[in-house]
């Protein structure tokens, strides 16, 4: 946020993730509730983007990511979260 004066939709993304590491997950939470999305989108890459048998949920799944992002921004930009 210095250098741009935008948010960043990830800031605490690494350390809500060590937190769920050490089962700390209402840490986790209070530090980035999309912390879940990081295996998820893991295990997306590392089954080739098919998560699912069927396309239009593995599309779910990346439209569900994006928009828990996105709301994760508008929270930053507004200043409550």
């Amino acid at each position: 946020m210095r250098l741009t004066g935008i948010p960043c939709p990830g800031c605490g993304l690494t350390r809500a993730c060590a937190a769920a590491l050490r089962a700390d997950f209402a840490e986790a939470f209070r530090l980035h509730f999309m912390f879940p999305a990081v295996p998820a989108l893991a295990l997306f890459v590392l089954f080739g983007g098919r998560l699912f048998r069927r396309e239009w949920l593995n599309v779910l799944l990346l439209c569900l990511i994006a928009l828990g992002f996105g709301v994760k921004f508008l929270l930053a930009v507004c200043g409550i979260y």
